[in-house]
């Protein structure tokens, strides 16, 4: 009994032990409290994996990180109101634990936002329009920056202990000198928006830009990331993006392939023919390639310098260049096959020279009287 009274009359700056032993009971409360959520929480995930239930899971994954620190911090601050604190150090104790309860709210709200992530991108997966897939990393990245903006100013108020109106009007002040020196970042920003509402292609599409073929990578608040087809990554600015001619190859409904195939000037007329038949024949074979409201158009176009010339148009369709060029080698080849089995001679820039001591081609020069 003397030693607990001897103990009780201990003090600390003021503070009986049993106030000591409550801080530290509090705090190792919440810590163990933390471990033992996280524990049934961890537990609880690949079930929830399994189950299909994949943005419960991504929350409990993002709460059990900042878990911890969230409680011993909330430990921390309860502990404050036990302890006798002298008054020179209890309004910075104050606001120092404030600050650090405001932290660790936002640490775990700033976590959960990996949730929405994960509910953006199941969305997404369900859509046609790719607009959303685009939207989904934007979407993330202002959460977290507005989650920090709230932060950061809660904590203002907390520290300069005045109204949240104050501070924001404060802030205008200086804003108007920030605004100015970020004239390029509002541009980019609103460039964004213009993509977002214009939509002008979506993630993976085929565009030209600038005469670059690529393909679109990520969208994001201030620039856009292409690839083009020599492996290289090009960073626009959305600002300057929304004042480039783009072109979305991934959009068009069909592919066209506009041909003209030469044969020589010695064709008979009847095996001209035979050619426009022959393709006419060979571009039927693949029908199922082509949109029923755009037959092939193959003609005996016009009479060229070396070659009697045949036009041949025909439209493709799925618009998948690979599969376009794979079409277009099988009809190059049995077109060539079927015109050297028809003896038709394709055509290639020739000069024919006739001499006039030729005896096959008499060369007649009519003489000439003068007067």
């Amino acid at each position: 009994m003397e030693d607990i009274e001897i103990l009780s009359n201990v003090n600390f700056a003021g503070n009986e032990m049993w106030r000591i032993i409550t801080l530290f009971v509090i705090i190792t409360f919440s810590y163990l409290l933390s471990k033992v959520i996280s524990y049934f929480l961890n537990r609880a995930i690949p079930s929830l994996e399994e189950s299909g239930k994949h943005i419960l899971a991504t929350a409990f994954r993002a709460f059990t990180r900042t878990l911890t620190f969230v409680l011993v911090m909330l430990g921390i601050r309860l502990s404050m109101f036990i302890l006798i604190i002298p008054q020179p150090l209890d309004e910075f104790i104050y606001i120092t634990t404030s600050v650090l309860v405001i932290i660790a709210i936002a640490t775990i709200i700033y976590r959960l936002t990996e949730a929405v992530d994960t509910w953006l991108h199941s969305y997404s997966s369900d859509k046609a329009d790719q607009l959303d897939a685009m939207l989904t990393p934007v979407v993330g990245r202002t959460l977290r920056v507005v989650i920090i903006i709230l932060a950061l100013l809660q904590i203002a108020q907390t520290v300069s202990d005045q109204e949240l109106t104050h501070i924001l009007a404060g802030l205008g002040v200086g804003g108007l000198a920030v605004a100015f020196a970020s004239q390029e970042a509002i541009r980019n920003f609103f460039g964004s928006l213009m993509i977002f509402s214009d939509k002008p292609f979506n993630i993976d599409d085929w565009v030209m830009i600038d005469g670059m073929n690529a393909s679109v990578e990520e969208v994001g608040i201030r620039s856009t990331r292409i690839r083009t087809f020599d492996g290289n990554q090009v960073i626009i600015p959305n600002g300057e993006l929304m004042n480039k001619t783009i072109t979305n190859v991934q959009k068009r409904p069909f592919v066209r392939r506009w041909a003209n195939i030469e044969i020589t000037y010695d064709t008979p007329p009847e095996k001209v023919q035979e050619a426009l038949d022959i393709i006419r024949d060979v571009l039927s074979g693949f029908s199922s390639h082509m949109p029923p409201d755009r037959p092939p158009r193959i003609y005996f176009e016009d009479f060229k310098e070396y070659s009697l010339s045949i036009l041949m148009v025909y439209w493709f369709t799925p618009p998948s260049y690979w599969e376009f060029v794979e079409v277009n080698d099988k009809i190059n080849k049995e077109i060539f096959r079927r015109f050297n089995e028809a003896e038709i001679s394709f055509a290639f820039p020739t000069q024919t020279l006739h001499l006039a001591g030729d005896p096959k081609r008499a060369l007649n020069i009519g003489n000439r009287s003068g007067s």
